[in-house]
């Protein structure tokens, strides 16, 4: 009766430390798609733009362009953090 109960025991405690090693490692996805309002009006997607994505809790910074339909994604970022997101292309300027 002993033996089953230490068994039971161990193996919640193994759970418990599994879990909290799956935990500690989670990772999602950032992504988006840059778009540029022109002088007519019409918005186009840019191709080519620069993401830079800044951690500010850490010292990292991410890094990709826009592919051809102004679309972008991070794969990889932890969840937990403060983030910054910077966006550069050329002819483009905050309004």
């Amino acid at each position: 009766m002993r033996r089953k109960h230490i068994f039971f025991s161990l193996a919640a405690v193994a759970l418990l430390i599994f879990s909290s090693v799956v935990a500690s490692a989670q990772v999602g996805q950032l992504y988006g798609e840059i778009t540029l309002k022109q002088a007519d009006g019409k918005v186009v997607p840019v191709a080519g733009a620069a993401i830079d994505v800044y951690r500010t809790d850490l010292s990292n910074k991410y890094n990709t362009k826009t592919d051809k339909n102004g679309r972008f994604v991070f794969a990889g970022l932890p969840f937990t953090g403060t983030y910054v997101i910077a966006v550069s292309a050329p002819g483009a300027h905050t309004a």
